[in-house]
C-alpha cells in the first residue's frame, strides 16, 4: 500500500552494523570545510556525533549541554588526529536549552568565534528514572511533565529559532531533529517523553514550511533507545529498536548531513535503517511521498481505500 505516513515496516530494513557504503573510512572527507553545532552532546548520539563529524573532517564544532562536554571534545579532537584529519575548533558552551537566555549567551560566545552554522544536530534529551517506576496516571508528578516537554518542545524550537540566522548564512542549512524510534509503540511510563518527541516530527515539517523558500532543510531522525542516555528502562527492550548502538545513529547523521538531499526535507529517517537501501529507494520515496507523519483524515480515508481494494484484487481506476 503507497501511503505517505510514516510505518516502522514500510521503512528500508534494518540495519545492525554500521553502514559500510557510506562508512567514513571510505568517504573521509564528506565534512571538510563545514561548521557544526550539536545540542546534548556530552553523553550518547550527541557525543557520538562529534567524534563521527571530526573523523570525517569538519572544520569546527560546537557542543552545547548543560552537563560538562569535555569529555566529548577530547574523543573528537583524538578522533580527528586518529583519522589523519586536520584538528578541528572545538568549543564548550554550557547551554540548558529549556531556557531561551541561556541559549542566546551561548550563541554570543559562539559567534564571537564563527559567524555562520552549516548543520544544526538538534538533540535534547530527558526521560528521568521516576517516571518508569511511578506509571500511574495518578501518580505521574505534573512538574516532571513540564520539564520533559520544555526540553524536548520548547528546547528544540528555541535552538532552531536562534540558530537559523545563521544556518541561512552557512552553505548546507540543515536541522537534523532527533526524535524516538519508539514513538509508534506504546510504552508504559514513558508516554509524556513519546508524546513529546512525537511533537518534534511537526516541527521539522514547519521548519521547512517557513524557511523553504531560503533553501533551510529540516528533517527529523528516530533513534533508537540506547542512543540518548542509555536508560535502563529500554535496556532490554529489542522490539523494533535493533541494538540502538549509537554509532549507528551517528553514522547516519554524518551521512545525511554530508551533502544537501532536498528530497529527504521534512521526512524522518529510522537510525536503525540500511543507509544503502534509503538512498535505492529515493524514487519510491518520493513518488510516494513516504516517511511522512501525515495523519490527515484525507490520507487516512485514502491508505483506508487503497488497502481494502488491494485486499479484494480489485484495481483503482487511475491505475487503468
Amino acid at each position: 500500500m503507497a501511503s505517505s505516513a510514516l510505518r516502522l515496516h514500510s521503512g528500508p530494513t534494518a540495519c545492525q552494523d554500521n553502514f559500510a557504503n557510506i562508512s567514513l573510512t571510505t568517504d573521509p572527507g564528506s565534512c571538510s570545510g563545514k561548521t557544526v553545532f550539536i545540542t546534548g552532546a556530552a553523553a550518547g548520539i550527541g557525543q557520538a556525533s562529534a567524534i563521527l563529524f571530526a573523523t570525517a573532517g569538519a572544520d569546527r564544532i560546537a557542543l552545547a549541554d548543560s552537563i560538562d562536554a569535555t569529555i566529548t571534545r577530547t574523543s573528537a579532537l583524538k578522533a580527528a588526529v586518529d583519522a589523519g584529519k586536520p584538528i578541528p575548533e572545538i568549543i564548550i558552551l554550557s547551554i540548558d536549552v529549556r531556557h531561551v537566555q541561556s541559549i542566546e549567551a551561548g550563541l554570543r560566545e559562539m559567534t564571537a568565534h564563527w559567524g555562520h552554522i552549516d548543520i544544526l544536530i538538534n538533540n535534547p534529551g530527558n526521560l528521568p528514572e521516576a517516571e518508569i517506576q511511578s506509571p500511574s496516571l495518578a501518580a505521574k508528578d505534573i512538574e516532571r511533565w513540564r520539564l520533559t516537554w520544555e526540553s524536548h518542545i520548547k528546547g528544540t524550537y528555541s535552538v532552531a529559532r536562534a540558530l537559523i540566522p545563521l544556518l541561512l548564512q552557512g552553505t548546507d542549512k540543515t536541522v537534523v531533529n532527533v526524535t524516538s524510534i519508539g514513538l509508534p509503540v506504546a510504552t508504559l511510563g514513558a508516554r509524556r517523553y513519546q508524546l513529546s518527541r512525537q511533537s518534534i516530527e511537526s516541527l521539522s515539517e514547519d521548519l521547512v514550511l517557513t524557511c523553504e523558500k531560503e533553501g533551510l532543510l529540516a528533517y527529523s531522525m528516530c533513534s533508537g533507545p540506547k542512543t540518548m542516555y542509555e536508560n535502563s528502562r529500554f535496556a532490554n527492550d529489542e522490539v523494533a529498536f535493533g541494538d540502538g548502538q549509537v554509532e549507528h545513529a551517528g553514522d547516519l547523521l554524518v551521512s545525511l548531513t554530508s551533502t544537501r538531499r532536498e528530497w529527504l526535507f521534512g521526512r524522518q529517517i529510522s537510525s536503525a535503517w540500511s543507509m544503502r537501501e534509503l538512498l535505492a529507494r529515493k524514487s519510491e520515496i518520493i513518488r510516494d511521498d513516504l516517511l511522512k507523519n501525515d495523519l490527515s483524515f484525507k490520507t487516512l480515508v485514502r491508505d483506508i481505500k487503497q488497502e481494502d481494494q488491494r485486499i479484494r484484487g480489485r484495481v483503482p481506476r487511475s491505475s487503468y
